[in-house]
């Protein structure tokens, strides 16, 4: 006779809780989600933003779409851990163990990447709620980190 096999239910422990942030309004939300989540459960938060940068052009085509200096890609990246590091200090203050991080690339495959690598028990981003037209051309970042995230995924919309 076989066992039944333990519900994943049964074993989720809010332990690592990463959120991503693009900064915007949605993104507090998430912040403000996963504050809670951590202070409730003891659990510690990686707090991540996607730098997206733009692919590497074709050589045929790099002088309509240039790649940022070394310069302007180093003030993006100080301007934005300045911003992630001012999001984080209510939760530094209400006792909660943070961690900023800045990383570059394709914002779903980097934020599944921590989430794997750090051994994530939720992840908390935020949906813009595009549909139709607007969401297959600009994707969805929520939608594919789903599809392929290694934990439970809180989408705030």
């Amino acid at each position: 006779m076989l066992e039944p096999m333990a519900r994943p239910a049964d074993d989720f422990t809010l332990r690592k809780i990463l959120v991503s942030t693009d900064f915007s309004k949605l993104g507090d939300a998430a912040f403000a989600a996963a504050f809670r989540l951590a202070a409730d459960h003891g659990a510690s938060l990686l707090a991540v933003h996607v730098l997206d940068l733009p692919e590497t052009p074709s050589p045929l085509y790099a002088h309509y779409m240039p790649l940022p200096s070394p310069a302007q890609l180093s003030e993006a990246k100080v301007q934005a851990l300045a911003e992630l590091e001012g999001r984080l200090e209510g939760a530094r203050q209400r006792g909660i163990s943070v961690r900023a991080v800045l990383v570059a690339g394709d914002p779903a495959a980097e934020i599944v990447r921590l989430a794997t690598a750090r051994r994530i028990s939720l992840i908390v981003l935020a949906t813009h709620g595009r549909t139709g037209i607007r969401r297959f051309a600009l994707g969805s970042v929520a939608e594919k980190v789903v599809r392929a995230a290694p934990c439970a995924v809180m989408v705030i919309r």
